[in-house]
């Protein structure tokens, strides 16, 4: 699936970007498309005051997940990491992402990760293959280990306890093993961090009525902030190719992740999610934690809703999309729970939502483009 666009017809769509004096920020993961329509002067104040409230919440979002980066006052990712075993106060933003993913372990999944985001960044195979634990039998061997920490709770768990306070609980193996092995980022929240962020940053700008826009991340999260008329494009890896295979849209106030396990650019050999070998075959971030191995269940996948939040449908998508084969069963079952899918299957799109439309793209190169409702 691709990057969310705007269908409306008048004009007015502005791109928001924060203020060029501020701090480090994470503006560059996130594109904010706001809507204006009244006088010149009415159209400014909007949309300084979108782009003000914008730049606070990009600084805010980089300084409480940011692994890379000590900030002064601000318990984040990084002091965490490296103050385990002690009781911390932290966030109304962390606390509660931190208690959204109580029972799960992929937080714990970022020595592993950082292999694979290695990967994502290379320019050729052979430096991709020298990190690639699929590639590369000592970095496989590394990760395995590493593994056998992060699945257990009696070597590493968040502890909640009140007022806003958690304890990264590292046991001392572990502890030693990262020591020996420069493991710096014991937790880190890596590719579901931008679905908390943005779910943060359209709760606060709605709250203080800023309510004509979209925000979208550069790793396939999107929420709109009203009523808006969206649509995305499908595609779809057909014989090795990437192929548009059409357009969705969806109309309402929705939620909406989408993943794919392919570079939609021909030329580009990787794009920070995905590495493409000249061989044709992907490694990705999608990390799957029975056996550290890179991983999608099919080729492109979109879930959205309009009641649930990105942060409520993460782990459900998850477990279908990083695994070894694709469960129809599990993804028709978050219809149930109030979230609707689209997916390509070659040259066959397949969607749940009766109301979604699908414009399909011509049949070309001998192949024929078909739309199922499930």
């Amino acid at each position: 699936m691709g990057v969310y666009f705007l269908v409306r017809t008048e004009s007015g769509w502005q791109t928001i970007t924060p203020r060029s004096s501020a701090k480090t920020n994470c503006s560059n993961e996130f594109k904010f498309s706001y809507y204006v329509n009244g006088r010149a002067s009415e159209n400014k104040t909007e949309i300084r005051a979108a782009q003000n409230k914008y730049t606070e919440l990009c600084v805010i979002a980089y300084e409480t997940f940011t692994p890379y980066e000590e900030i002064v006052e601000e318990h984040n990712i990084y002091y965490i990491n490296r103050h385990y075993n002690e009781e911390i106060e932290v966030s109304d933003l962390l606390y509660n992402a931190f208690e959204k993913v109580a029972s799960s372990r992929f937080i714990f999944n970022g020595p592993i990760q950082t292999y694979y985001d290695s990967v994502c960044v290379a320019e050729e195979d052979w430096r991709a293959s020298q990190v690639d634990p699929s590639k590369n039998e000592e970095a496989r061997t590394e990760c395995l280990q590493i593994l056998d920490y992060v699945r257990s709770e009696e070597h590493i768990k968040v502890e909640l306890r009140d007022n806003n306070k958690i304890v990264l609980c590292v046991s001392e193996e572990y502890a030693n093993f990262a020591v020996a092995h420069e493991i710096y980022n014991l937790v880190d929240f890596s590719y579901w961090k931008n679905a908390f962020i943005i779910d943060y940053m359209a709760s606060e700008l709605m709250s203080i009525g800023l309510t004509n826009g979209v925000i979208s991340s550069y790793d396939g999260y999107t929420r709109t902030l009203s009523d808006q008329n969206c649509t995305f494009d499908i595609y779809s890896l057909i014989d090795s190719n990437v192929r548009g295979v059409g357009y969705a849209q969806i109309e309402g106030n929705f939620s909406a992740i989408s993943l794919r396990s392919f570079i939609i650019l021909p030329n580009n050999k990787s794009d920070y999610l995905h590495y493409k070998y000249d061989d044709g075959t992907y490694s990705h971030c999608y990390v799957d934690m029975a056996d550290a191995m890179s991983k999608c269940s099919t080729d492109s996948l979109v879930v959205y809703s309009k009641t649930k939040k990105c942060t409520d449908m993460l782990q459900d998508v998850y477990t279908i999309w990083i695994a070894d084969s694709f469960d129809k069963e599990a993804l028709t079952a978050l219809k149930a729970n109030g979230a609707e899918y689209v997916y390509a299957e070659d040259s066959t799109v397949h969607y749940s939502d009766g109301s979604l439309v699908v414009l399909l793209a011509e049949n070309t190169d001998n192949i024929t483009y078909s739309a199922i409702k499930d």
